[in-house]
């Protein structure tokens, strides 16, 4: 199983939010390319990166320390928020990101997603479905959605995604463990399926594992000591 440590960043700092709350922000690094450099010296192969400036302002406000980190640390790196034009797509990936993470522009401007994904491929962009009492929420988790987590499915199906990020927005930061339901429903439902928020434990680590997930993405638990990297790697690897 693939382990991605997420750094989200704000005003170019490594921070954390309790349930995508921006009000509850806490300050881990005030250098997000040494601790990048840190999670590929314990043997990250793949990072996660999520502007949330960005998120918040609909633009992205922090590519150039994401695009120096993927320079200059050199793993593959999977970058989310704030992404919400071909033009913000082509930055990313034209300049050593691996693949981008998307939700709000291909539910409100699916003609220009469709374009990204006709352009790059399903393989360089990743759905993230982000949930809150089981209604789809966008915009950095500031607007609820009317749809459906069916719904939402049946539409990125239809337009051709094949990877999800799935997040229970009530589980991030939280330290209480995934939505293991929501991630089995994705995996049952075909995608390739990436769990985020709330993986705390070793506990979690096995029982995704279990469950035969590929890919999940661990933070605040890295930060707050919870978990060791090095061991969440041993148990994934076994």
């Amino acid at each position: 199983m693939l382990i991605l440590p997420a750094i989200d960043l704000f005003g170019g700092k490594c921070v954390r939010l309790k349930q995508g709350d921006f009000t509850q922000s806490k300050t881990y690094d005030e250098d997000p390319l040494l601790v990048a450099r840190e999670f590929k010296r314990k043997g990250a192969k793949f990072l996660h990166i999520v502007d949330l400036e960005g998120a918040k302002e609909r633009r992205p406000m922090n590519q150039d320390i994401i695009l120096k980190i993927a320079k200059e640390v050199g793993l593959p790196i999977q970058v989310g928020g704030g992404i919400r034009s071909y033009e913000d797509a082509k930055s990313y990936l034209e300049n050593g990101i691996t693949r981008i993470i998307v939700s709000s522009i291909a539910t409100q401007n699916p003609a220009e997603f469709e374009k990204i994904l006709n352009e790059f491929g399903s393989s360089k962009v990743v759905f993230s479905l982000d949930v809150r009492d089981g209604k789809f929420v966008v915009s950095g988790w500031t607007e609820s959605s009317e749809k459906s987590v069916s719904e939402i499915i049946a539409f990125i199906r239809k337009i051709g995604v094949k990877s999800v990020v799935v997040t229970d927005t009530a589980k991030d930061g939280m330290l209480a463990g995934p939505n293991f339901d929501l991630a089995k429903q994705l995996m049952d439902e075909g995608f390739e399926t990436i769990v985020a928020g709330g993986v705390s434990t070793i506990d979690d680590v096995v029982r995704l594992k279990q469950l035969g997930l590929k890919n999940a993405i661990i933070g605040k638990a890295l930060y707050e000591g919870n978990l060791d990297f090095v061991e969440v790697l041993e148990i994934a690897n076994q």
